[in-house]
């Protein structure tokens, strides 16, 4: 089992109508805990299984106006990591891998020209190598970020910085919200 689906929209939390929060609840919240838990049901009967869950930088990080997509994925990252501990001495692997720039479609079309997108590509990885990663730390880690430039930005961020300068920081690609 993995779950990938994160349903956002940009702007500010106020700015955003109601039944588009209830949405993104929906599918980013309700809709992934349905199937962890009724995967994680079958496969602790059966003591065997294996689920990836797929999370964001922006778990770790904030996404102001993007906060409800951080938010969701922050869930994922953190509930993951919780059944994942508690699986350690069954048969069942549980881990969640934490995704930087991943090339997609979604992210081809909204590329950015000129030099800002050539330095989103030197950084992207795409979804093979992503994939490769979780499946090489499954049933070794409980929790994975994937590639060394998003480990080494991390690591950076939480030696380098307060989580204030971190949060200003995300939010300033968004300045114009």
């Amino acid at each position: 089992m993995s779950y990938v689906a994160c349903f956002h929209t940009f702007g500010k939390l106020q700015d955003t109508p109601w039944e588009k929060h209830e949405q993104m609840i929906n599918v980013n919240v309700m809709t992934f805990l349905k199937c962890f838990y009724h995967y994680m049901g079958i496969f602790a009967k059966q003591d065997r299984g294996a689920v990836i869950n797929v999370s964001s930088l922006t778990a770790i990080s904030s996404s102001p106006y993007n906060a409800q997509y951080g938010a969701g994925k922050s869930y994922i990252k953190k509930l993951t990591e919780a059944v994942a501990a508690g699986c350690e001495s069954t048969n069942v692997d549980v881990e969640v891998i934490t995704l930087g720039t991943t090339i997609t479609p979604s992210l081809l079309s909204n590329l950015p020209g000129g030099p800002a997108g050539e330095a989103v590509m030197k950084t992207a990885m795409t979804p093979e190598a992503c994939v490769e990663e979780a499946f090489d730390n499954l049933g070794k880690s409980l929790s994975v970020i994937a590639g060394e430039h998003n480990k080494a930005n991390v690591h950076n961020w939480q030696a380098n910085k307060t989580d204030d300068e971190y949060i200003r920081y995300m939010g300033s690609f968004y300045s114009n919200n």
